[in-house]
């Protein structure tokens, strides 16, 4: 796939799709950042009498919002990543994002040297979710990353964000929602739960709730806004490899490949062994993933929140 284009043209397109891109991608944010508001606000209405009962209701949410991005994954970033990729370099590049977010679960694991160094405790679904916390933070920051990357690779193609409009649609940014809303809860709630806004499990230290809700906001933010920062990172890379626009057009496929198999990895190997474990319905964790595919069938209606608003699709 080649594209005739000269450096005075690429300057041209990238400082008319940058902004776009910018926006739509400060709004993707935003939205992660209001997830984990929401999981803060959940966190705060729970005493200290129904704590364990809200630890096991965070599981079940941990893996049904998994299950939802796990089908978003394979629903929509696979078949675009084909689109630029054969489907033996889709499959390596999957393969390679599962056993990137395995190989972060491995760090934080009860034998590791993260472990040991913190002297965290491994033997409790405090610690179980601590660590699925720790992962799927890092997940979802490298995933907002690279697809700030693809977004900003796509406006600047034509795939993405109309370059005339400055501001998006109400619907565009409703469909926006659909997608990082989950992602800030995905980080915040385990973050909320095993920092405990009661006592600790020692009965000696009481934690602020100030300082909870912050740090779990925080690392939602932060993840969030990986994205814009992806926008401004791939914006360099056009500049950079415009003479070989068959190379970034291919990692642009490659980074989708990677956001699939990252999110696949953190659902099969992360979500759902603790949900299971951790609850005395076994019938819970498949219900959340059941209430998880339902909400990706209400996610088909994105595409037509963002063609009634005159906009075509980011990815």
């Amino acid at each position: 796939m080649m594209f005739d284009v000269n450096e005075e043209e690429i300057t041209l397109r990238l400082v008319s799709t940058f902004p776009s891109a910018l926006i739509l991608s400060t709004f993707g944010g935003i939205w992660t950042t209001i997830g984990g508001i929401l999981a803060v606000l959940f966190a705060l209405f729970k005493t200290q009498s129904n704590f364990q009962s809200s630890l096991s209701l965070v599981v079940q949410l941990q893996s049904g919002l998994c299950a939802l991005l796990l089908c978003w994954s394979i629903y929509d970033v696979l078949p675009s990543a084909i689109t630029g990729l054969s489907l033996s370099s889709t499959l390596l590049y999957f393969i390679s994002g599962a056993l990137t977010t395995l190989s972060l679960s491995a760090c934080f694991s009860r034998t590791s040297i993260v472990y040991s160094r913190f002297h965290m405790t491994t033997n409790t679904i405090r610690s179980e979710l601590r660590r699925s916390g720790h992962v799927a933070c890092i997940v979802v920051a490298l995933h907002n990353f690279l697809e700030g990357g693809a977004l900003c690779l796509a406006s600047y193609k034509g795939l993405g964000a109309n370059r005339n409009v400055e501001m998006p649609s109400f619907l565009l940014i409703t469909s926006l929602a659909i997608e990082n809303i989950p992602e800030g809860l995905l980080i915040a709630l385990p973050l909320c739960a095993m920092h405990s806004i009661v006592e600790s499990s020692d009965g000696s230290v009481r934690e602020s709730q100030a300082k909870v809700a912050f740090r779990a906001v925080l690392f939602a933010g932060m993840a969030g806004f990986m994205e814009p920062f992806g926008v401004c990172v791939g914006a360099v890379l056009l500049r950079v490899l415009a003479g070989n626009v068959e190379l970034w057009w291919g990692l642009l496929s490659a980074a989708l490949a990677l956001i699939a198999g990252m999110f696949c990895a953190l659902l099969l190997c992360e979500m759902l062994p603790v949900a299971f474990k951790n609850t005395q319905l076994r019938a819970f964790p498949v219900l959340s993933i059941a209430l998880g595919i339902g909400c990706l069938c209400g996610c088909t209606l994105q595409p037509l929140l963002i063609h009634y608003g005159h906009i075509p699709v980011i990815i």
